[in-house]
């Protein structure tokens, strides 16, 4: 018997989003809710770096691009995180530069700088070792009409460029150009307006509304770019066809509004920042930043929806999509190297057996139990034995059935509807676009579950369109980065719902202000269609593992029949 692994997200059904261009005529991607990524190294340096803004990695170093006066390439090993040397620097003598743009350096046989200065272009070729980096030969090429922009190394002999000719036509994005025959091969790649705006402005308006980040894929001549002002992506193929990617569910034409950053390809997938803020926001709160990392393949498939955990700009990722290594440019860590891991993209849409499978991968508690309950399926997802239903493993006397106008569950048997008086039942009330309804369960002075002093659910029904799921989960997980300590989140399967599972501390005070004490939280967050439902466990003990079979029990049961018509209590 064989399964299939698949990555699963939540999938949201929300309205999309008019757009100035007809956006359904683009493939639309869902981004779902990202899932938390934890660096698993982070290296303090031992030179002192300003604004790190790019970073390549070159056979076995890290190669950092600092945007100093001088040293602007900073070394590194890419094994230990050592700091090796540093070189590059600005102005007219042999091997000084005079104006280099990070986006035109290609690491490939040699590392190559593009410079531009005062009417020429000079290409540099380093071969980087473990004592220094050492000139080997440079090209001074043919200056022609147009600046040399995001200068992307295809093949051997054949380098991309965007297409700024500054004429009074913007009609195609990129350049093919010809380094040993110093000439243009062709232009290539219609010009699509996002917004309907720019085509009554002049060329150079036009290339700068549509500025992007573009990595290529020198295994087999495609190649992706990213718009930074619209949500839209293309990925073209080797023949020069393209198609045209478009995120849905996010607010457009909003000013200063960024949606993608720095990208970066390896043979299998693309990878890219995604930002969904404006430019003040993020720079005017840098320390609290946390973009989210997508990766496609090349047929433009959402394969992961990562949340950082650091305010990253810039990353670079191994060639086998093992590991991927960024920096900041946090005022408080920008002398830092994070190193992730990336392993379980190796499982992407791979197929395995029994054999193979880990038990610690299945919530099942019996292998065997979940081999036996499918074994009627010679090809099964293998999101349907994640979570072996709790139902078959707890007494069903050790809950009882509870019930209200919007949903109905099976609470642990001490549990109830509370009676205390500061805290209302079924409150129902309207904060934020959403109707909300709040409910505490607790268990009375016989505590049968120690420690745990409550449980409460909310319900948030979305009132109007421009309240999705995705931008409500998205924001709870960054306040929790906030204000959470010791904070650890996954992505888990219960039942058949998606759940977003967070455990954390918060120190608590009292009315007056003193201290009063610690707080544990166990957090479950889910969907039932637009609607979000979210359950807190809430402990004066830190160990509850024991119980969490039990709580995963009352999600699982969660039935939504809340309508619109219904009037709460």
């Amino acid at each position: 018997m064989k399964l299939k692994l698949k990555h699963t997200a939540f999938c949201f059904i929300v309205s999309a989003l008019a757009v100035s261009c007809n956006s359904d005529k683009f493939s639309q991607v869902e981004l779902g809710l990202p899932v938390p990524l934890k660096y698993s190294q982070r290296k303090n340096i031992s030179v002192e770096m300003l604004m790190p803004t790019k970073i390549w990695l070159y056979n076995d170093k890290i190669i950092v691009y600092d945007q100093v006066r001088e040293d602007f390439f900073k070394v590194f090993d890419r094994k230990n995180l050592e700091y090796k040397f540093s070189f590059g620097t600005y102005g007219q003598g042999p091997n000084e530069f005079i104006s280099t743009d990070p986006e035109s350096i290609n690491p490939s046989t040699y590392f190559e700088v593009l410079d531009l200065a005062f009417g020429r272009v000079k290409l540099y070729y380093y071969t980087v070792t473990d004592t220094g980096a050492f000139p080997m030969d440079q090209t001074l090429l043919v200056k022609h009409n147009y600046p040399m922009q995001s200068f992307k190394k295809i093949s051997d002999s054949l380098y991309l460029l965007d297409n700024n000719t500054s004429s009074e036509k913007f009609e195609n994005e990129f350049i093919l150009y010809d380094a040993p025959k110093q000439n243009i091969k062709e232009e290539f790649g219609d010009v699509i307006f996002f917004d309907e705006t720019l085509k009554e402005k002049h060329a150079d308006e036009q290339f700068s509304a549509l500025l992007k980040s573009t990595t290529v894929n020198r295994f087999n001549d495609k190649f992706a770019t990213f718009y930074y002002k619209y949500p839209y992506f293309k990925i073209f193929s080797a023949d020069k066809s393209y198609n045209t990617y478009h995120i849905k569910n996010v607010e457009q034409n909003k000013p200063d509004m960024m949606y993608f950053a720095s990208s970066y390809s390896t043979e299998k997938f693309i990878y890219v920042l995604w930002l969904e803020k404006p430019k003040n926001e993020i720079f005017g709160d840098i320390e609290n930043f946390r973009p989210q990392l997508l990766v496609f393949d090349w047929e433009g498939n959402l394969v992961r929806n990562y949340l950082m955990d650091i305010p990253a700009i810039t990353f670079a990722v191994q060639e086998d999509d093992s590991k991927l290594y960024a920096t900041t440019i946090a005022e408080s860590d920008m002398n830092t190297l994070y190193v992730y891991d990336l392993h379980d993209l190796q499982q992407a849409n791979k197929i395995v057996s029994f054999d193979e499978l880990d038990i610690n991968m299945l919530y099942a508690s019996n292998l065997q139990q979940a081999k036996n309950l499918y074994a009627v399926s010679d090809e099964l997802d293998i999101n349907t034995l994640l979570y072996a239903s709790n139902s078959q493993q707890t007494k069903n006397n050790d809950f009882v059935q509870l019930k209200n106008d919007f949903y109905s569950l099976n609470m642990l048997k001490p549990y109830k509807f509370t009676e205390d008086k500061d805290k209302e039942r079924n409150k129902t009330l309207e904060k934020d676009g959403y109707l909300r309804n709040v409910n505490y369960f607790a268990q009375g002075h016989n505590p049968t579950f120690k420690g745990i002093e409550s449980i409460m659910l909310t319900v948030n029904i979305p009132q109007n369109e421009q309240n999705n799921p995705q931008t409500y989960l998205k924001k709870r997980i960054e306040d929790l980065h906030k204000i959470a300590k010791d904070l650890n989140t996954q992505t888990v399967k219960i039942g058949n719902k998606e759940v977003i599972q967070s455990s954390y501390y918060k120190n608590m005070t009292g009315y007056s202000g003193e201290d009063a004490g610690v707080q544990y939280v166990n957090e479950f967050l889910f969907c039932e269609g637009k609607n979000i439902i979210e359950m807190h466990v809430c402990s004066t003990v830190k160990d509850v593992d024991k119980y969490m079979d039990s709580f995963k029990s009352v999600v699982s049961s969660f039935s939504w029949h809340y309508k619109k018509s219904n009037k709460s209590k």
